[in-house]
């Protein structure tokens, strides 16, 4: 014990030992795999195997030296070591059952004459088997006189001298004696003792089993309660003993095995039974079915007579009716004639009063049809008359070349417009959404127009945050609003910039609505005031002046909500306008003709069949 190996041996409990015929040591531990110890003159070699070297689990590996060398019981079956590649592989010298994982070996004891003790479990069963080597090199499995051993873990197996094998389990030994008689597998039967109808009706009461060529015992329908008390003449483990049984004619199966030797079947219907019953001993063998056949007349109602009764009551009440029936017709039939001339007559007076309504429809569908072909070509006119007014994108683009204006009525005419105009060396846009769309915005977009001109052309006011002021006191003043109840609220929002073309400075004002700046991939946003360009609570408040130095490929974008607020999508929600600031980032480096039609074509499948929802307005620029 000197030998610095074993100094350096790990602290784990060994279960099993085992020396081979190499002079080499095994020992099989609690849960840390196999361990060899190899002695090499005055060295020793100590290795630890694992499940990497092929064991099924680092548990409930038992060592076990046989005749022709040591063999590992396992968790998976018999393993045997493999000195050319180190690794544990199982033992095909044993019958397959033992060496394909389909069940463990907790212990394994070399017998005499090649017999091999065998302690298998799988899962929470555990049972012993006696594997016998027979001439020719088969092998035979008994396990039958074992079956009285408890099913819980084999913890000793010892074979002496003596010819008796002693089973240690838990704080419990059993022996097993080589040449006692063992169970002669004598054959046994199961035995109907008694037959109860109703509740003292006794049908049979014997000792012999009722024989299958007995014709049935009859019996009315008021002894519809049968019972059965049945017994097996097999003594050895009584009680162990189990029945289970099965009424052909109820059950489509045989019961679960159950030591309770009656059974009784209450309200059995009308019809023939045979009621079957075998035994189980405690080693497992079944015996032959017992069999007892009974028949269940019917209730007096459901009697062939009754049926009979019943028929003839029935096919009299059918014809009664039938005659009944017929006759009823008959004088609905008259009714009916009489009643299809009258309303006949009917018929045709309301024909001839739906054809002259009909001719008035068609006159006055005519007549609307005229009317919506007119206001429709007027709307269209409108449009022209429109279109003229707003500022060609040619007038940007003299300016500034990369530039896109995204224009997308939700009708035929929009509420919401754009506006460009040049003054001083400045460079001013505006971008509008007035209150509603279609003709009522449209009527909004060409004052807010008209009233940039007056401001800005006429009256040379070009800083941005004072053409709002200017511009909600033109709305104001011509819509007439004081702010009174019930009020009109009408007006617009708007985002208005100017950008002074020499030094890039650029004033921005906004009236509920932001203007977009992308920088080299980093978004700014230049917020407007949370007031409309109309009527509103904050009139004495001022539009805020924005002051932002522009640099040499600069993104601006401007634009109205209709974009933002269109419902669609995978989820039938909003775009939102954090998604469209995220496309705007995603794009802002493509071309300004490229990034208008990729907004667009992303804009018409996010909506895909839904309607458009308000009109859309963008514009962008590179500076």
């Amino acid at each position: 014990m000197n030998d610095p190996a074993f100094k350096s041996f790990p602290a784990m409990e060994i279960r099993s030992i085992c020396e081979d015929r190499e002079e080499t040591l095994w020992a099989g531990t609690l849960g840390n795999g196999v361990i060899r110890l190899s002695f090499t003159g005055t060295d020793t070699l100590i290795t630890t195997y694992g499940t990497q070297h092929g064991l099924p689990s680092l548990k409930n590996n038992h060592i076990c030296r046989l005749e022709k060398g040591v063999v590992f019981a396992t968790a998976k079956g018999i393993y045997r070591f493999d000195d050319r590649t180190e690794t544990f592989l199982p033992d095909s010298s044993f019958p397959e059952r033992y060496r394909n994982g389909s069940m463990g070996i907790h212990r394994m004891v070399s017998g005499e004459e090649g017999s091999y003790w065998l302690a298998c479990y799988r899962e929470n069963r555990h049972w012993m088997e006696l594997l016998r080597t027979m001439p020719g090199g088969s092998f035979h499995t008994d396990t039958l006189p074992f079956k009285t051993l408890p099913h819980r873990e084999m913890d000793a197996v010892y074979p002496d001298t003596e010819g008796i094998t002693w089973f240690g389990i838990s704080n419990e030994l059993y022996s097993y004696r080589k040449g006692h008689p063992a169970f002669d597998h004598p054959e046994f039967y199961t035995l109907i003792r008694k037959v109860v109808a109703g509740t003292d009706s006794m049908l049979f009461r014997g000792i012999a089993p009722p024989r299958g060529d007995l014709s049935p015992v009859s019996l009315p329908w008021s002894l519809n309660r049968v019972g059965f008390e049945f017994a097996a003449p097999f003594f050895i483990m009584e009680e162990k003993t189990r029945y289970s049984y099965l009424l052909e004619g109820l059950q489509d199966d045989w019961s679960a095995w159950s030591p309770e030797p009656r059974v009784t079947f209450n309200n059995l219907r009308e019809g023939k039974y045979v009621f079957r019953v075998r035994a189980m001993n405690g080693y497992g063998q079944v015996s032959p079915a017992a069999d007892w056949q009974f028949v269940i007349s019917p209730p007096w109602y459901r009697s062939t007579l009754a049926w009979l009764s019943y028929f003839l009551l029935a096919s009299l009440g059918i014809f009664s009716i039938v005659r009944w029936n017929t006759h009823r017709l008959e004088k609905e039939k008259q009714q009916l004639e009489t009643l299809v001339t009258e309303r006949t007559r009917e018929v045709i007076r309301q024909k001839e009063e739906i054809e002259k309504q009909r001719d008035l429809a068609r006159r006055q569908k005519k007549r609307i049809e005229n009317q919506n072909r007119d206001i429709r070509d007027s709307i269209k006119y409108a449009r022209r008359i429109q279109k003229a007014i707003l500022p060609p994108e040619d007038f940007l683009s003299d300016f500034i070349p990369e530039c896109f204006v995204m224009n997308l009525p939700k009708d035929i005419v929009s509420g919401d417009f754009y506006w460009f105009t040049e003054k001083n060396d400045r460079l001013i846009i505006a971008v509008a959404d007035c209150t509603g769309h279609g003709v009522p915005g449209a009527f909004m977009s060409m004052l807010g127009m008209a009233y940039l001109n007056e401001i800005v052309n006429k009256s040379h006011i070009i800083q941005s945050a004072e053409i709002l002021y200017y511009l909600r006191i033109y709305v104001i003043n011509s819509l007439h609003q004081s702010g009174g109840v019930g009020e009109s609220r009408d007006g617009m929002d708007i985002s208005l910039f100017t950008i002074h073309t020499g030094s890039l400075e650029l004033e921005f004002a906004g009236a509920y609505h932001s203007l977009l700046i992308i920088r080299e991939g980093k978004l700014h946003v230049l917020k407007g005031e949370r007031m409309p360009i109309g009527i509103h609570e904050q009139m004495n408040k001022h539009f805020t002046n924005h002051l932002f130095n522009l640099q040499k490929n600069d993104r601006l974008y401007a634009f109205t909500d209709g974009y933002a607020d269109q419902f669609g999508g995978p989820s039938d929600k909003k775009i939102t306008s954090g998604l469209m600031k995220k496309w705007l980032l995603e794009i802002h480096r493509r071309d300004m003709k490229t990034q208008r039609e990729i907004l667009e074509n992303r804009f018409l499948e996010w909506k895909g069949k839904k309607q458009q929802v308000d009109d859309i307005l963008m514009v962008g620029l590179k500076i």
